[in-house]
């Protein structure tokens, strides 16, 4: 990761690398880095603010294994800017959500021209997120938060996917009201005001017979509701399209990740059962017709508790799809699981990816045995202190299916 060095009494730009890099030859790598006060690398500044981007032999990953012509450096580019350099970073990517996002922090110049008009507040700039050479993400910066101390100046940036708008914003197109539509259809006419695309790797679901929008709702809501009643899930790709697919549930074993083996650092789960109730009532909210109501049980759950909630659906089997999906999501929401590697990449070399299956045995966290997850997200972070970690958050598969698993990962037999 990039540092920030004081200039001090008799440094000069080769002096300043040979102290950083070991090479005097090396320091190339801090002129393209900043703006120098005198305009010159040659006349230095006393008490002038360096960037020192991080040395390459200080970006091999945390492992055993090193894959020739791999890289992991993350750049950025906005308005066409290319920027890299970080001092720390978190990525964050999820399969049953659109907020993908991203965190940068970096030894900041507020002389430099170029990231003073690319971090320019409230710009609405596009920015895309590469790992390497894979595009991870395209979205818009939310937040710019720059700091000031005695001995740095540094720049916070954060933002998510383009695709966000829909968990942001309210339904505000007509018709509110979608007879015999597909999802693939009804999520094109919601989400073409933001000039976003559907994408549907695992095709189209069937017609829904009629279902009612409300302008109160936001887009992602509403379409997460008709999605669980298929079987799919909502998120966003590298590109800030809509992504319309079913969990892999049955896909092949990506890796197996025991406690006490590499590349396992450190894992958590949370069982709880406020989450979950003993029973989901679903009941159609409509102005014009007969209130429908169906009912699904949680036969896991031995104390009275019942959540009672209103669906747009209209039809009776939608209507107890709802309410399967209800009691399903309760599940995902009541389990968690999330460890941490070493390492960006798992062990074919590839960035790991969410809805991917991997197989866990972690005793201190009541994975007694081997047991199949779901990675429905990921966390990429880079700090100074522990290099390229990954963070996984864990579901059950069948969380994903609107059933109930025949084994839980605590079980012993």
């Amino acid at each position: 990761m990039s540092k920030f060095y004081v200039v001090q009494p008799g440094d000069t730009i080769t002096s300043i690398a040979l102290k950083f890099y070991g090479n005097e030859s090396q320091y190339p790598r801090i002129v393209n880095a900043n703006t120098f006060q005198s305009g010159t690398p040659s006349n230095l500044l006393v008490g002038e603010s360096l960037i020192i981007p991080d040395s390459p032999s200080n970006l091999i990953r945390r492992s055993n294994r090193i894959v020739a012509g791999a890289s992991d450096d993350v750049s950025v580019i906005i308005n066409g800017t290319t920027l890299v350099g970080w001092m720390s970073v978190n990525i964050l990517k999820n399969m049953d959500t659109c907020t993908d996002s991203f965190s940068f922090n970096f030894a900041w110049n507020p002389a430099n021209e170029q990231w003073r008009q690319a971090f320019k507040p409230f710009s609405g700039s596009l920015i895309q997120v590469f790992i390497g050479n894979t595009k991870i993400m395209t979205g818009f910066i939310d937040r710019i938060s720059p700091a000031l101390s005695p001995n740095d100046r540094t720049i916070n940036i954060q933002g998510r996917s383009i695709a966000a708008q829909i968990v942001d914003c309210s339904i505000n197109t007509f018709p509110l009201e979608f007879n015999n539509s597909t999802l693939g259809q009804i999520a094109t006419s919601l989400i073409t005001p933001y000039g976003l695309a559907v994408v549907q790797p695992d095709g189209d679901t069937p017609p829904f017979e009629r279902v009612i929008a409300e302008n109160s709702q936001n887009v992602f809501d509403f379409l997460n509701q008709l999605a669980k009643q298929s079987g799919y899930l909502i998120s966003s790709d590298a590109n800030g399209n809509i992504v319309i697919w079913k969990a892999a549930v049955t896909g092949p074993v990506l890796t197996s990740v025991y406690e006490g083996d590499s590349p396992l650092k450190s894992g958590v789960s949370v069982h709880d059962a406020s989450k979950r109730y003993s029973s989901y009532k679903a009941i159609s909210q409509s102005q014009t017709e007969i209130s429908i109501t169906a009912i699904a049980k949680d036969p896991f759950i031995s104390l009275n508790r019942t959540k009672i909630f209103f669906t747009s659906d209209q039809t009776k089997a939608t209507i107890q799809n709802s309410a399967n999906w209800a009691k399903a999501t309760a599940l995902a929401d009541s389990i968690t699981h999330s460890v941490t590697v070493y390492d960006w990449r798992d062990p074919a070399g590839n960035l790991w990816e969410e809805n991917s299956i991997i197989n866990l045995r972690a005793p201190s966290i009541q994975v007694y045995n081997d047991y199949k997850f779901l990675i429905a997200g990921l966390n990429f972070i880079q700090s100074a202190n522990e290099g390229n970690l990954t963070t996984l958050r864990l579901k059950i598969p069948e969380a994903y299916t609107g059933q109930f698993p025949v084994k839980f990962p605590w079980d012993e037999v």
